[in-house]
């Protein structure tokens, strides 16, 4: 025993004799062991753990956006009554410009400005109206793609109007200054206010209160709309593709409809407009005249779809009510913020990056018509139009059909309605101190689309690079995250569209930039929100320990299992 207890404590304390020759054996299996479980295991546990990250082309991100301006020449034509009124002020007037009206186009625009100063005597001032001063100064400015602007004296007849007025088919537009006395100051007086409304019609309107054409929809400030998965922000629709749903809603009161449909007339889509007849319209010919004209000319800078339907028994959230004074039944304004009855009216859904605006019609049934809107004093509103932010618009007509159809004619004004909604919705804006003589066949005159869509493109290329940005910043935080091929390949692509749209921009080629800033925009928003980079492949640092520590666990006891056992004996 003795002898035994000796040979034990010899091997467990590694003397001399066989005790250590077995000792030493028995160690250098177990390290072994655990060393080819550690150069097999690690390079698996590495390879099988590792982290796949496929690098990101976003080295553009490093340089600003529109390195190169393009050169916008501005033309100001001063009446030569004007200058000679003022003449000890002709020279300050041009660096006057300069400095207020080229430097913030620049810095808002980049684009790089040139102020062109003469002075033109025209007979009769370009006449008294509006129309023959667009005749006539149209014949000066001879078709010029470049914008000019005339300050012409106005008639003592006329009262003058403290804004600029802008052409409805050219780019050029003037303002009417009056000449009441010699000490007069035009550049205290005057060229302040012609800065500003020149850097607005320039720069796109953005900002501005609205065209004073909506005079409805500014009385009836808009509700609340659903809420929309973006990372923007803005005044314009950045948007590339917008899908336009036009909607008949055939209106019935609560009862009717409930009748209706026990009696098995109607429903759905397909139903009687009155309780017998079902409604058709001419919405094919009314697009084709008022709707598509405007979209043609936006289709550099949106790809614009239309559809139509018709929706019966369409009854309201809210039950308007009759009021005797006016022999109508009436809606206040302040409850149009439930006029959208979303637990019956049933409208489809779309995809994240399609911009979907609805326009209703609604034809009030015979039982509640007419049917007006009363402001909140108690007036009747003119018209029975309203915008609703972010959603779309609505019309509402007068009374009742006494024919189960709607002709062209008959949908003239609610379609005028539709296009000045859409206006709006879009982010078409009629600046402060500007007045715009409009073209009514397409509701959008040229020096307006050319602003705007350089507005649309600035707009877009900046929230290009913020996108990319943000998803450099998201994956530079989470070092964890899985980014697939999938996604280097469309960040590629967004970088390349970025580049050909800035470098289209400072080819003032506005055309190709706009369309190229639109896919750009498009694509860096669908990499960002792409599933499989928010997937559940990447975890935090604790959950990894909690699943590696059991497969160390066995080495670790093995190696342990020694010092136990030699403490054990030493005990006996």
């Amino acid at each position: 025993t003795i002898l035994g207890r000796q040979q034990g404590t010899s091997w467990c304390r590694m003397g001399e004799g066989d005790g250590w020759r077995g000792g030493s054996s028995s160690r250098q299996t177990v390290l072994a062991t655990y060393i080819i479980l550690v150069l097999a295991g690690v390079p698996v546990w590495w390879k099988t753990t590792e982290v796949y990250k496929a690098e990101l082309p976003l080295d553009v991100l490093k340089q600003g956006s529109f390195q190169r301006v393009p050169p916008l020449k501005l033309h100001f034509f001063f009446s030569s009554a004007i200058m000679q009124r003022h003449s000890a002020q002709a020279d300050m007037t041009e660096a006057w410009l300069l400095k207020n009206v080229a430097d913030e186009v620049q810095r808002t625009c980049h684009l790089r400005v040139t102020i062109v100063l003469k002075v033109f005597n025209i007979e009769g001032e370009a006449g008294k109206h509006d129309l023959e001063k667009e005749q006539q100064l149209r014949a000066l400015v001879n078709n010029s793609s470049e914008l000019s602007f005339f300050i012409l004296a106005h008639a003592k007849d006329r009262p003058v109007g403290d804004e600029l007025v802008m052409s409805s088919s050219g780019l050029f537009g003037w303002f009417s200054l009056p000449l009441l006395h010699e000490t007069s100051s035009l550049l205290e007086d005057h060229l302040s206010k012609i800065s500003r409304a020149v850097v607005h019609v320039v720069a796109g309107g953005a900002g501005s209160t609205g065209s004073k054409e909506m005079g409805l929809e500014q009385q009836q400030q808009q509700r609340v709309s659903p809420p929309r998965r973006s990372l923007r922000s803005h005044a314009y629709v950045l948007d590339r593709r917008v899908r336009i749903v036009i909607s008949l809603l055939v209106g019935h009161t609560r009862e009717a409809a409930g009748e209706s449909r026990r009696s098995g007339q109607g429903g759905g889509r397909g139903g009687s407009a009155g309780g017998g007849e079902a409604v058709s319209w001419d919405i094919a010919s009314a697009n084709q005249k008022w709707l598509l004209p405007f979209i043609r000319k936006l289709r550099h800078v949106y790809d614009i779809s239309v559809e139509s339907q018709v929706l019966y028994f369409a009854s309201l959230a809210v039950a308007p009510k009759y009021s005797s004074a006016h022999g109508a039944y009436v809606l206040t304004s302040d409850s149009l913020n439930d006029f959208i009855n979303s637990k019956e009216w049933f409208f489809d859904s779309t995809t994240e990056m399609e911009r979907t605006f609805h326009f209703l019609f609604f034809l009030p049934p015979k039982s509640l018509a007419p049917l007006r809107i009363s402001s909140q004093s108690g007036e009747l509103l003119e018209s029975s139009a309203f915008v609703i932010q972010e959603y779309g618009g609505v019309y509402i007509f007068p009374s009742s059909l006494q024919e189960s159809s709607i002709s062209e004619d008959q949908l003239r004004v609610p379609m005028q309605h539709l296009v000045g909604q859409l206006r709006k919705l879009l982010g078409i804006q009629i600046p402060q101190n500007v007045r715009a003589l409009f073209d009514h066949e397409t509701a959008l005159p040229t020096w307006q689309l050319d602003s705007f869509q350089r507005a649309v493109t600035v707009a877009r290329v900046q929230e290009t690079r913020k996108t990319l940005s943000s998803l450099k910043s998201l994956i530079d935080g989470m070092s964890n995250m899985v980014i697939r091929d999938e996604i280097r390949h469309g960040v590629q692509e967004a970088v390349e569209r970025l580049g050909s749209a800035e470098e289209a921009w400072s080819r003032a080629d506005f055309t190709n930039a706009s369309e190229d800033a639109a896919f750009a925009c498009e694509r860096a928003e669908n990499v960002f929100f792409d599933p499989s980079i928010l997937s559940m492949l990447y975890f935090p640092d604790d959950h990894k320990f909690a699943i590696y520590v059991p497969y160390f666990d066995p080495i670790h006891a093995l190696l342990s299992r020694r010092s136990q056992v030699c403490h054990l004996r030493s005990l006996l």
